[in-house]
């Protein structure tokens, strides 16, 4: 996983990129008042990756571990999914 910009304070906003021919995530980070730049790349990016099976997001949490939370899929943690459906299934 590729991680670029400030990790972990107030409020961020994140690009995430998941290439899944490459097996790669990339996750950008911009501090809130960058919110503009960051919309700008994430549409950029968003039409490169048009008919393709990358997916991009931009997402805005307090801290990289929030983001975590919020979109374990985007980490590859299947940990509450399976936790979840073992429950369900008794």
């Amino acid at each position: 996983m590729e991680m670029k910009g400030v990790k972990s304070g107030r409020e961020f906003w994140y690009i995430t990129e998941i290439l899944p021919d490459k097996k790669q995530i990339n996750i950008t980070s911009f501090p809130a008042i960058k919110r503009k730049e960051a919309h700008e790349i994430y549409v950029k990016i968003e039409k490169q990756y048009e008919g393709t099976p990358n997916n991009v997001a931009l997402v805005s949490v307090r801290s990289f571990r929030n983001l975590q939370k919020a979109y374990p899929n985007y980490f590859a943690d299947t940990q509450s999914f399976l936790s979840s459906l073992s429950t369900f299934l008794g």
